[in-house]
């Protein structure tokens, strides 16, 4: 009943960008399948994995928060929901400092056109 559903093409699909990021741009078998990631796939993951890195380091920076710096794990927490505009945030943000606010602006901006962009 379930044996289609757990052949090697339906296990090798999500685990497959996992398996082949240090090899990226190349066919390596894996399980008897040859995956093959595009140039379109890889740019838009460097866009959005360029732009959190950026985002998160700015973030952990002191002029980001009014009370001192902002642990580096918290600031990329909230650089990957600002960018992935999914709105969470481990600390208030109220506490940012404008620059800190106009950061995250900047990233749901660049997080919504990225999607626009590469639909």
């Amino acid at each position: 009943m379930y044996s289609q559903w757990f052949s090697k093409a339906n296990l090798a699909s999500p685990l497959s960008f996992l398996c082949l990021v240090p090899t990226i741009m190349a066919q390596e078998p894996w399980m008897g399948i040859h995956i093959r990631i595009g140039k379109e796939k890889l740019l838009l993951f460097l866009y959005f994995a360029g732009i959190i890195f950026v985002g998160s380091v700015l973030l952990s920076l002191p002029f980001a928060t009014s009370g001192g710096r902002m642990r580096y794990i918290d600031a990329l927490f909230t650089a990957t929901s600002a960018v992935c505009v999914t709105g969470l945030t481990v600390v208030d943000t109220l506490s940012l400092t404008r620059a800190g606010q106009t950061v995250v602006i900047l990233l749901i901006q660049f997080g919504g056109l990225g999607i626009i962009t590469f639909s």
